[in-house]
């Protein structure tokens, strides 16, 4: 899981850990969403900083597809219902999430948004946040944290936009730590 077009692990990629493989059900979830345990087998979107881990796959309604699976051809994705690794990074990794500037998420969309942060409403990331602010999660997502959630992510740096780019595509460097409560 060393990322995808969104979501990349800059530093401590050699000390993931699994958690496990737990159930995920969506109908299209990108690799790198923040998720929580629900129970024993399946996984949930993170909300409020309460995180096991990010989806190692994207989760899809229909999977890979039969040739890949009987060429045993290396594939990115799961089915909704089936089992997904959830990777753990530890204290002080640093990851790289990016969208597309005209790509907005709030709590008020669909959960299957492939954005990886929120960028409009309460808590929206852009790109003049500043250095250091105290990320949490919501339906996933990151997302600056609120009072009463957990800080699970600081920010090293906003609008690292690549100049090379076909499209206008935001870029955030996050450090995962495991923060407290904010009052």
């Amino acid at each position: 899981m060393n990322g995808s077009n969104h979501f990349r692990v800059l530093h401590g990629f050699n000390d993931l850990r699994t958690v496990g493989e737990l159930i995920v059900t969506g109908t299209s979830l990108p690799i790198g969403l923040i998720m929580d345990r629900a129970d024993g087998t399946y996984a949930s979107l993170s909300a409020n900083g309460n995180m096991i881990g990010f989806l190692s796959k994207k989760v899809t309604t229909a999977g890979p597809s039969f040739e890949q699976l009987e060429l045993q051809q290396q594939h990115d994705h799961v089915k909704s219902g089936e089992r997904v690794s959830i990777y753990q990074l530890p204290e002080g990794a640093e990851i790289q999430v990016s969208c597309a500037d005209s790509l907005a998420y709030n709590s008020t969309q669909s959960a299957t948004s492939p954005a990886l942060v929120v960028t409009t409403g309460t808590g929206a990331l852009s790109t003049t946040t500043a250095k250091d602010t105290r990320l949490s999660s919501l339906n996933g997502r990151f997302r600056v944290a609120q009072t009463g959630d957990l800080v699970i992510a600081r920010v090293l740096e906003s609008d690292t936009t690549d100049p090379n780019a076909l499209s206008s595509v935001i870029t955030w460097k996050f450090r995962i730590e495991s923060g407290t409560v904010v009052a």
